[in-house]
């Protein structure tokens, strides 16, 4: 199984080298890099004003914890990262040249644009799989903590059968709440 993160046209090696370095977390592994645009305010896709400003070189960067827009203008750049708990939907956006995408992000549309057309499905898909993973968790983890009421009910009553001493009782306990 390959596990080199898919790096879509137009994007310069030595610059994802230097983003892993200096703003992905120690834990966090790149899955995708998508070269294009950041924009600074919602519209549709031909208005709005790109966050960096002038540049040459904004990435979408998506990873297994969040998605990031990584501007890197000539006078000014910027870091936004969205976890995949906040993002509610992903969307491609209807363009005649090149593509664009649009992130849900609690009640706020997130634009990257300016992308090559055929790179789009790629970093949809690699968000869409993140977003069903993170959701799949935190239900995962949901369910267990349901389960804990229902694990110590069953202690106390091997401890009131006599099937278990209270020491041996406690320590379970400590364990399920923790």
């Amino acid at each position: 199984m390959n596990n080199a993160p898919y790096i879509g046209k137009g994007v310069v090696k030595k610059h994802i080298d230097k983003a892993i370095l200096e703003i992905l977390g120690q834990d966090e592994t790149l899955l995708g890099a998508f070269h294009g645009q950041a924009m600074l305010t919602e519209g549709d896709s031909l208005s709005g004003k790109y966050k960096g400003g002038l540049s040459l070189h904004d990435y979408l960067l998506v990873t297994d914890k969040r998605v990031i827009f990584w501007t890197r203008g000539l006078i000014t750049g910027s870091t936004d990262g969205f976890f995949y708990n906040d993002i509610s939907s992903t969307e491609k956006a209807k363009t005649l040249l090149l593509g664009e995408i649009v992130l849900n992000v609690r009640g706020t549309k997130e634009r990257f644009r300016s992308m090559v057309k055929k790179d789009v499905p790629n970093a949809i898909q690699l968000i869409q799989e993140q977003i069903s993973k993170s959701r799949t968790k935190k239900t995962t983890l949901e369910n267990k903590r349901q389960l804990i009421p229902d694990q110590i009910r069953k202690l106390i009553k091997l401890r009131d059968d006599g099937l278990l001493t209270e020491e041996k009782f406690l320590i379970k306990k400590r364990e399920l709440l923790k």
